[in-house]
């Protein structure tokens, strides 16, 4: 699902070739510039991710250098408190986890927040190539705020709308 979101806002995204390796590869043409980035996609039942993720995608970065000879930008997608409704999940990211992905030149959002540009994206509301250049320039959690329209009422970036 985070795959096809990604695809529905411009990306080429290369699925994993691999089990218990890398979750993608994506690339992201605006102007004149290249964007590349490998993918780790976690979901957990925790309140905050855990550092598991964040190696994960540490490795995920020497690979793409190893095996493709590229520098890739880390993108971490997640979905955290799955027991809970959106509207009470507490921040998905510790202080610790946001500062050593700030660090390590890592992207991190919550598949929540790809939802909400992707709802955005079908509204006409997103400029997607400002979406991905501050995605990928983005060392630490994206923020989605100044993205979003000035006017749209938080329920309408929780559901899609219904055919029609």
């Amino acid at each position: 699902m985070v795959r096809d979101t990604f695809r529905l806002l411009g990306a080429a995204v290369e699925d994993p070739r691999e089990k218990n390796k890398e979750d993608g590869w994506i690339t992201v043409h605006v102007g004149s510039a290249i964007h590349e980035g490998v993918l780790e996609i976690k979901s957990t039942r925790s309140d905050q991710f855990g550092e598991d993720g964040r190696r994960q995608l540490l490795d995920w970065i020497d690979r793409g250098r190893t095996m493709r000879q590229k520098n890739y930008k880390g993108i971490f997608v997640g979905n955290s408190a799955v027991n809970k409704p959106l509207e009470q999940r507490p921040d998905a990211f510790s202080d610790s986890w946001k500062k050593t992905a700030a660090l390590r030149h890592i992207c991190a959002l919550t598949s929540a927040d790809l939802w909400r540009l992707y709802l955005m994206s079908l509204r006409k509301e997103l400029d997607q190539d400002s979406f991905w250049t501050r995605l990928f320039s983005t060392d630490g959690v994206f923020d989605i705020a100044p993205h979003m329209p000035t006017a749209c009422p938080p329920s309408a970036t929780h559901e899609p709308a219904g055919p029609g």
